[in-house]
């Protein structure tokens, strides 16, 4: 028979980690590269995280410009409703807009609604003066549009 030698005392100390006196940390340089390189990504990235919000808000005025079309085209289509205008009576119960709809394009015609959705030959900027500008080759077309809802809309305009 083996007889083992258990000793619990000298098992423990053989398993037993060092334990380090000294404090472990970060020092100063370390810390000051850590900035630099953050520093460094913020601002390669935040331009194009920019670029994202406004890609995000054209990609609502063309959403908006497509309902604002559509509605139209349907109305004149099935000719029940004859409206002189897109917001207050283009919107809201049984109409082809739900109540709220126009949030950004309450200002603009069909006709400028559809230039907008023509992204093939003509092109938008939205403006610092929260206006939306209408390009064809290089050029401005019409005037500015006002981007917000508005209480006097302007009547639809049949190209």
């Amino acid at each position: 028979m083996i007889k083992y030698n258990f000793n619990l005392e000298k098992l423990k100390k053989f398993f037993k980690l060092k334990r380090k006196d000294k404090n472990d940390g970060f020092t100063l340089v370390e810390l000051v590269a850590v900035m630099a390189i953050i520093a460094i990504l913020a601002a390669a990235f935040i331009p194009r995280f920019g670029n994202y919000l406004t890609e995000a808000k054209k990609v609502g005025i063309l959403n908006e410009a497509k309902s604002i079309v559509t509605a139209y085209e349907s109305v004149k289509h099935k000719g029940k409703l004859k409206e002189t205008d897109i917001g207050s009576k283009f919107e809201g119960t049984n109409l082809p807009l739900e109540a709220g709809t126009l949030k950004n394009l309450g200002n603009a015609s069909v006709t400028e609604c559809k230039l907008i959705i023509d992204t093939e030959s003509h092109d938008f900027t939205i403006n610092d003066d929260n206006t939306i500008s209408i390009y064809k080759d290089g050029s401005v077309i019409g005037n500015p549009i006002s981007i917000g809802s508005s209480n006097t809309p302007t009547p639809p305009v049949e190209p």
